[in-house]
């Protein structure tokens, strides 16, 4: 029995690319409101915030923000001046205009609650660039004024996992921090504050079995199979219809397939070479079974079809090779294609 009946595969590279959106809910703009709702300012408060207003551009506006902030620092519009200057920056469509334009704000704006208004705004941008340097850093700093926030942290898992099998580890270990962080938040039913009950059941039920995936990419490529293992089942457990997890737990089984397949290769013949035969097509059987479930579970989505191909090679050589044909190949994908 050869140690390998197909060259080793490699692992898919499939990219994690359902980054969670940041929320940021702007006040309204400067513009006057009802008096009879509206504090008492002066004259020149006033005049300060329509020059705000009429100004043409985000420049101009952050500029008359800045000498708002310098006149009236303690005036009871300054929050709404921050609000209205968070939107302002929102709006800007660059990337780079974009993150230039939050570090003006915060220079003029640079109390706590006011620079958490363009923060996530910077982490979400600094990601669209692939600046993960920069956003693992910006978001340590934010985290730690926003412990339940459970979808950063669920995002930088799932980059984290992505960028690991891209070779790159440097933000394996925070991954796999914010990871754990994020599945005991939900597994504990630990609800941030302001969101509402049917909405964190939901996005717990979507995200949960993601983030057991992601953990499980992060053991994987650190050598750690049996916690790899355990947390690709956790995610099956929970969707048992995503292909890149069921992959990765035949992935898992092939490893050990390849283990036995040079243990029976360096035994001498007799009975312990038998019981290591039988061990190896048991848990060829069990690799078959995986990748079936998983070239079932790719079928029609457009997203796995070159994984679904490299696997549906692997798969075609191994049934062949433990049944001598490819007959009842289809039929196995088939019985476990969704209904």
């Amino acid at each position: 029995m050869n140690a390998r009946l197909i060259t080793k595969r490699t692992l898919a590279m499939c990219v994690f690319t359902a980054l969670i959106a940041a929320a940021a809910t702007f006040a309204a703009a400067v513009a006057p409101q009802n008096p009879q709702q509206q504090p008492k300012i002066s004259d020149g408060e006033r005049k300060a915030l329509e020059k705000i207003n009429t100004a043409a551009d985000f420049n101009a506006k952050m500029q008359a923000a800045g000498e708002f902030v310098k006149k009236f620092d303690k005036s009871s519009q300054r929050p709404r001046v921050a609000s209205y200057m968070a939107a302002e920056v929102a709006k800007i469509q660059d990337n780079q205009q974009r993150l230039q334009a939050a570090q003006s704000f915060t220079k003029v704006f640079n109390q706590p609650d006011e620079v958490d208004q363009v923060q996530l705004m910077v982490i979400e941008t600094q990601i669209q660039m692939n600046k993960y340097d920069d956003a693992f850093s910006s978001a340590s700093q934010y985290l730690t004024r926003h412990p339940d926030n459970v979808a950063l942290r669920t995002q930088l898992a799932i980059i984290g996992a992505d960028q690991a099998q891209r070779q790159e580890g440097k933000f394996v270990q925070a991954s796999q921090q914010y990871g754990a962080q994020a599945i005991e938040m939900m597994e504990t039913d630990k609800k941030p504050e302001g969101v509402e009950t049917e909405a964190w059941n939901e996005y717990r039920a979507q995200w949960l079995p993601r983030l057991y995936q992601s953990q499980g990419v992060l053991s994987y490529v650190t050598n750690n199979r049996p916690a790899a293992k355990e947390l690709f089942e956790k995610s099956a457990g929970l969707n048992d219809q995503d292909p890149v997890t069921l992959m990765m737990i035949g992935t898992i089984a092939d490893d050990e397939y390849q283990d036995l397949a040079k243990k029976f290769n360096a035994e001498t013949a007799g009975p312990g070479k038998d019981a290591l035969l039988k061990q190896a097509y048991t848990k060829l059987d069990e690799v078959i079974d995986w990748y079936a479930r998983s070239v079932a579970a790719s079928d029609g989505k457009a997203d796995y079809a070159p994984m679904q191909q490299q696997l549906m090679q692997n798969l075609e050589a191994y049934y062949s090779a433990r049944h001598g044909s490819g007959d009842g190949l289809k039929a196995l994908i088939d019985k476990y294609k969704k209904k």
